[in-house]
């Protein structure tokens, strides 16, 4: 009973760092009913090397390529350099710790 209590204790303050309360009970109590079901998507991916004269042009393309990325449902995840990594297709769902 006490090993339990500890198991579960541990499994709370590791889990609770990346889930939902709700969705934390759900899997202490092994409730399957609140499983998210996965499908199979199609993700593309496009990198776009941007050119320019001066760092000053550079960072201005980059940023308007990441604008139009995000304004057509892109997902920008990365911009290095003249390189900027967009997603398109498939979206994650939004995680309870996004933003912080």
């Amino acid at each position: 009973m006490i090993r339990e209590y500890l198991a579960k204790r541990k499994t709370r303050r590791v889990l609770g760092k990346y889930v939902t309360p709700d969705a934390l009970e759900a899997i202490l109590q092994g409730n399957e009913t609140n499983r998210q079901v996965f499908t199979a998507a199609r993700i593309e991916y496009v990198l776009a090397f941007v050119r320019g004269d001066a760092p000053k042009d550079i960072s201005q393309r980059v940023g308007k390529v990441a604008e139009i990325a995000m304004s057509h449902d892109g997902i920008v995840y990365d911009l290095v350099c003249e390189l900027v990594v967009v997603a398109f297709g498939a979206h994650p769902v939004s995680s309870p710790t996004a933003g912080k």
